[in-house]
């Protein structure tokens, strides 16, 4: 959301200014709360997403750092297997919630830049053919 909203409003037009922004999103130079934090200032969000993005971050952040270590006796019951499923299964329902609400808040600011369906379709179309061509050696870099 942010580097196309960032392309597209940054007057950015060479293959060499593209690739720079992208990679200054991508390889995970930004935590996820800086993310956020950019997202919330370039899109106009509801309190209701912004709460919804907040809490979710502490909640991935619980995951990521802390949930086994809290709860590492879940694993000898299977009713605690079920429940660490349970909670797994309901944070991923939480996130495709919002990310369908973010992808249309992005889809309303595309649209009213002049990016439609149909030049996204056709930018990935040409995107597609040209990699469809490419033939990979052992040189091409695939671990960043």
């Amino acid at each position: 959301m942010i580097a196309v909203l960032r392309q597209v409003t940054g007057k950015i037009v060479t293959k060499e200014q593209v690739t720079a922004l992208w990679d200054n999103y991508d390889y995970g130079k930004r935590t996820f709360g800086t993310l956020i934090n950019e997202i919330k200032q370039l899109y106009q969000l509801t309190d209701e997403d912004k709460n919804e993005l907040k809490e979710l971050l502490i909640l991935r952040n619980y995951f990521a750092h802390d949930y086994f270590r809290f709860n590492n006796e879940l694993f000898f019951s299977d009713s605690g297997k079920r429940r660490m499923i349970k909670d797994f299964v309901e944070f991923k329902k939480r996130v495709r919630n919002l990310d369908k609400k973010l992808i249309e808040y992005m889809r309303v600011y595309r649209e009213k830049c002049g990016i439609t369906e149909e030049v996204l379709d056709k930018l990935v179309t040409e995107l597609r053919q040209e990699w469809e061509t490419k033939e990979i050696g052992e040189n091409h870099s695939t671990i960043k």
